[in-house]
């Protein structure tokens, strides 16, 4: 059995959850290991102690500041105050120090693992579909980036770096290449190196799935002919269904043009993150063959990913998930 966690930000919502003791509460009530951690802001001390992974932040429009595309950057992130507090300052060194912070941060929870994305997405690229930077030039800088940031720290330790898979260019999971290409060039030790499948995001590279029996029947499939050196490697499991309509995977001309007559980044963000949002339902799963699929991959961690927003919503998700498991 894999070490059975809950996603957790430490923001909003799920930070009052926490400090009211209600997810500790419902940690006991079924039977949860742990928590999976997304740390915004300064978590409580105290989360650590029911900490077992860390997921870093994700900043996805990262590329272009990257490669120091200053016209990009003028156009989507003007002024050096929006480039501080995207990217932590207006130099390539400045967002090296960012995603160091977010590791020295991540590390005072003292994880088992760490999820990273690899993967870009432009804001404008949520409604065209169109991509300015193809899979290998992102896995290729994704590499460069958790070299310069990540991997001298994480040589010191045993914690495992897991990277996640997103629809966008970078880790889509879909053609066998992907990981080989990535973990051959990271300055990390083999034996610290993993996948966290996410499933709705697995689920997203079709484009539209219309009913959770037409997912669980798929992602059979495809799991199955995966090559077992790949499946081997997948060591936590995103556990939740994505099902988006077909007409959302077809370009928005009406929200690309919304999106270019917004001025601040910030709502820029809040436009794209929308969409993404209807893209990426995050529902828990309902029918009892995904258990099929979790004992066929074996993970080590199975993290319940699905979106609440009080003890409700996420004590009806658990059940939901948990009887679809036969864990209840």
């Amino acid at each position: 059995m894999p070490l059975e966690l809950l996603s957790l930000s430490t923001y909003g919502e799920h930070l009052s959850l926490f400090e009211s003791g209600i997810i500790e509460e419902i940690k006991e009530e079924f039977a949860l290991d742990g928590l999976e951690i997304l740390p915004i802001g300064n978590p409580p001390s105290d989360i650590a102690d029911i900490t077992t992974g860390v997921h870093l932040p994700f900043q996805p429009v990262w590329l272009p500041f990257w490669f120091e595309d200053r016209n990009y950057l003028r156009e989507v992130f003007p002024g050096e105050e929006n480039l501080g507090h995207f990217f932590g300052g207006s130099q390539k060194k400045d967002f090296i120090q960012l995603v160091r912070d977010w590791l020295k941060k991540s590390l005072r929870l003292k994880p088992q693992y760490l999820v990273f994305h690899a993967a870009n997405c432009n804001l404008e690229e949520v409604f065209s579909l169109c991509h300015r930077y193809d899979k290998k030039t992102v896995l290729r800088e994704v590499a460069n980036l958790v070299n310069e940031a990540l991997a001298e720290p994480l040589r010191e330790t045993t914690i495992l770096l897991l990277f996640e898979n997103l629809w966008w260019p970078g880790l889509t999971l879909r053609e066998p290449w992907e990981v080989d290409y990535l973990f051959g060039r990271l300055k990390i030790p083999k034996e610290q190196l993993g996948i966290m499948l996410d499933v709705g995001h697995l689920l997203n590279t079709r484009g539209g799935t219309v009913s959770e029996e037409e997912a669980i029947g798929w992602l059979q499939a495809f799991l199955t002919q995966m090559p077992s050196e790949i499946r081997k490697s997948i060591l936590g499991v995103h556990l939740h269904l994505s099902l988006s309509r077909p007409e959302l995977w077809r370009p928005d001309e009406r929200g690309l043009s919304k999106l270019f007559q917004l001025k601040d980044p910030l709502k820029r963000y809040r436009l794209a993150r929308e969409r993404v949002a209807k893209m990426d339902e995050h529902r828990p799963f309902r029918q009892g063959k995904i258990a099929e699929i979790i004992n066929y991959l074996g993970p080590k961690y199975l993290v319940h990913e699905f979106r609440y927003t009080n003890s409700r919503e996420l004590r009806w998700g658990l059940k939901s998930q948990k009887e679809a498991l036969g864990w209840q």
